[in-house]
C-alpha cells in the first residue's frame, strides 16, 4: 500500500507548496517508508512508499523517472507479472537499474502505448504517468479496483490522489447534498462514479484517464463482462 498524488494547475494563485506538502503527509499512513514531492512551475507529483519489492533499494524510490527528468511516474499496487515481462523486456535490448515492478511498469509506459501495456499487465495497481514535455498524463486503476483512485478537474486545477482527504485539501470542495439525500435514502447504494464531495470522482475499476493541458478523455479497457466473453470466443472456435 503506497500513496501517489499528481497536481496540475492554470494559476496557482490559490495553491502554495505549504497544501501540496498538507496533501503529500496525509498519505504518509499508506507509505511510511519514504516520501517525495515534486513541484514544479505548473505541476507536482509525489508518493509515499511501503516497501516490500525492492525494500532496501533507494533507486526504488518514487517518484520514479529518468536520467532526463522528463517521464514521471508514482504508482501504488504491485505487477505479479512483471518479472515475465522484464525478461522480455530484456530480451529486446532494455536494460534495469533496479528489481522492482516499478521500473517494469515505468518502461512499459514510456515506450509502448497505453492500451497496450494495460492488456500486459496483470496485478492491483493505480498510478500516474506525465510526460513533462509534452505536458500530457495518463492515470489509471486496475481491472476490478482494488487500488482507489481519486480524481478532480475543475477550470483551473487537476488533481489526483490515492485518499480523497488529500485530494480535498487541495480542491477544497464542499459536499454533494445530492449523494447524500441518495445513501441515506436508498439503504447505502451510492453513484460508483461519484463521492460524497462535489468535486471530487472515484475512477471506476478498468478505466483511465488520459489529459492533454486542461483537456481530458475517460476510458475503459477492462470490465468483467470481457472475461465471459473470451471464454465464449474459445469455446465457439473450439466448436
Amino acid at each position: 500500500m503506497c500513496g501517489i498524488l499528481f497536481c496540475k494547475w492554470r494559476n496557482k494563485r490559490h495553491l502554495n507548496n505549504r497544501i501540496l506538502n498538507e496533501s503529500l503527509s496525509l498519505l504518509k499512513r499508506r507509505g511510511p517508508d519514504h516520501s517525495k514531492l515534486i513541484i514544479d512551475k505548473n505541476w507536482s507529483i509525489g508518493h509515499t512508499r511501503l516497501s516490500i519489492i525492492d525494500p532496501n533499494s533507494k533507486k526504488s524510490n518514487q517518484p520514479f523517472t529518468d536520467k532526463e527528468n522528463r517521464f514521471y511516474l508514482t504508482f501504488n499496487g504491485e505487477i505479479y507479472n512483471f518479472k515475465e515481462l522484464k525478461q522480455n523486456l530484456i530480451s529486446r535490448g532494455f536494460k534495469f537499474e533496479t528489481n522492482s515492478d516499478t521500473e517494469v511498469l515505468f518502461i512499459l509506459l514510456k515506450y509502448f502505448p497505453i492500451e497496450g501495456v494495460l492488456k500486459l499487465i496483470k496485478g492491483m495497481f493505480a498510478f500516474v504517468f506525465f510526460d513533462k514535455k509534452k505536458d500530457t498524463f495518463i492515470a489509471a486503476r486496475d481491472h476490478f479496483g482494488q487500488k482507489p483512485l481519486y480524481f478532480s478537474i475543475t477550470d483551473n486545477i487537476i488533481a489526483i490522489s490515492s485518499n480523497i482527504k488529500s485530494l480535498n485539501k487541495i480542491v477544497n470542495s464542499g459536499p454533494d447534498l445530492d449523494i447524500y439525500n441518495l445513501y441515506l435514502s436508498s439503504n447505502g447504494i451510492i453513484n460508483k462514479k461519484k463521492t460524497f464531495f462535489k468535486k471530487i470522482k472515484f475512477l471506476q475499476a478498468g478505466k483511465y484517464i488520459t489529459g492533454s493541458r486542461f483537456g481530458y478523455k475517460l476510458n475503459k479497457y477492462f470490465e468483467p463482462v470481457d472475461l465471459f466473453e473470451d471464454k465464449l470466443n474459445l469455446i465457439q472456435k473450439k466448436n
